[in-house]
C-alpha cells in the first residue's frame, strides 16, 4: 500500500534534490510541497511561449490571466520521480479565492521528470496577475511498496522542460472568452426582455383600452342610431302636419281663387250691362232750351267777349 511522504523526508528531498529538484524548504508543509509559478508562460497574446524576465517592468507588472481567458505557466521546480514515487496535485486555495481554476490533470506519474506545466483559467471578472514565484499548487507524494514497484513505462510527457507543440498550437488559435462582453450581452439581453415585457404589457393595456374605446364608440353609435331613428319619427310627424297645411291652404287658394273668378264675372256682367246703357246716353241729342224774350234781347245787346269774338267767323 503507497505511504504518503511526510516533512522530514520532503525536506531531505528537497535539500538531496532527488525526486524534487529546484525547490525551498520553506514551499514544505508537512504533507505536502507547494509548488511556485516560474517566468514560463503561454498567453494567447504572444501566441508563443515567452518569458516573463525578459519583457519590459512596465510590460511585466501589467501581465495578467484576463477575465474569461485560459494561460499556461511553467513551475520553477522539476520533478525526478523513481519508479516507486508518485504525485497528486492539489490547487491552492488562494488560487479559487482569486477566480482561478486549474486546468490539466493532477495525477503524476512514476518515472516523470521535468518541469510541470498548469493551465489558469480566470472564471472571474477580476484579471489576475502572473507573478513569478507565486505559489501555484501544491503536491503530495506517496512511497510506493516493492510489491507494487515496477517497471513502469517512461511516461510520454516525460522530460518536460518547455510547453508541448500541440499545446502551442491550441494556444495560437485561442480567442479567450471575454466574460465581460458576456455580461455585457447577457445585460443586454436582459434589457430586451425587460423592454419586450414591458411591450407586451403595453400592447395589453394598449389593446384593453382600445376596447374600451371600441365599447364606449358602439354605445354612442348606438344612441346616435336611436336618436336618428326618433329625429326621423320626428321630422315624419311634422312632414305630415306641414302637408297637412298645405293641403288646406291650396284649397284655400282654391276657394279663394274660385271666388275671384265669380266676383270677376259679376263685375264684367255688371260692366256689360251699364256700359251700353252709358254710350246710349251720350250718343242721344241733347234738347235746346228756349229763351225768353227778354233774355234773348238782352243776350243780343251784350257785346261779344274775347272769347266768343275769337269764335265768329272773319269777314
Amino acid at each position: 500500500m503507497p505511504r504518503l511522504v511526510t516533512e522530514a523526508k520532503l525536506k531531505d528531498a528537497v535539500e538531496g534534490e532527488t525526486f524534487l529538484v529546484g525547490g525551498t524548504l520553506s514551499a514544505v508543509e508537512g504533507i505536502k510541497y507547494d509548488f511556485h509559478m516560474g517566468s514560463r508562460i503561454l498567453k494567447a497574446s504572444f501566441r508563443r511561449p515567452i518569458d516573463i524576465e525578459e519583457l519590459a517592468p512596465a510590460d511585466r507588472n501589467s501581465l495578467c490571466v484576463d477575465p474569461g481567458e485560459a494561460v499556461f505557466v511553467l513551475t520553477r521546480e522539476k520533478l525526478n520521480l523513481p519508479n516507486n514515487i508518485m504525485a497528486i496535485l492539489t490547487p491552492k486555495r488562494k488560487l479559487a479565492h482569486g477566480g482561478i481554476i486549474v486546468l490539466g490533470g493532477l495525477a503524476i506519474d512514476p518515472l516523470y521528470k521535468g518541469v510541470l506545466w498548469v493551465g489558469l483559467y480566470n472564471f472571474s471578472s477580476t484579471p489576475y496577475a502572473l507573478e513569478p514565484g507565486r505559489k501555484l499548487i501544491g503536491a503530495m507524494f506517496y512511497e510506493l511498496d516493492e510489491s507494487e514497484a515496477a517497471d513502469f513505462d517512461v511516461p510520454e510527457s516525460a522530460s518536460v522542460t518547455d510547453f508541448p507543440d500541440e499545446l502551442v498550437a491550441l494556444i495560437n488559435q485561442y480567442r479567450p472568452v471575454e466574460l465581460k462582453g458576456l455580461q455585457e450581452e447577457l445585460a443586454e439581453t436582459r434589457r430586451e426582455l425587460a423592454a419586450l415585457k414591458t411591450d407586451l404589457v403595453t400592447d395589453k393595456d394598449w389593446k384593453e383600452d382600445f376596447k374600451r374605446s371600441l365599447d364606449e364608440h358602439n354605445r354612442q353609435l348606438g344612441l346616435l342610431i336611436e336618436g336618428l331613428k326618433d329625429e326621423k319619427e320626428v321630422r315624419r310627424s311634422e312632414d305630415e302636419k306641414i302637408q297637412g297645411r298645405l293641403e288646406s291652404m291650396s284649397n284655400w287658394f282654391f276657394g279663394l281663387r274660385a271666388g275671384g273668378w265669380i266676383i270677376a264675372l259679376l263685375l264684367a256682367a255688371a260692366a256689360g250691362w251699364g256700359i251700353p246703357k252709358v254710350l246710349d246716353q251720350l250718343t242721344q241729342p241733347q234738347p235746346t232750351r228756349q229763351l225768353a224774350p227778354a233774355e234773348a234781347l238782352s243776350e243780343l245787346n251784350t257785346p261779344p267777349t274775347q272769347d266768343s269774338r275769337s269764335n265768329l267767323p272773319s269777314p
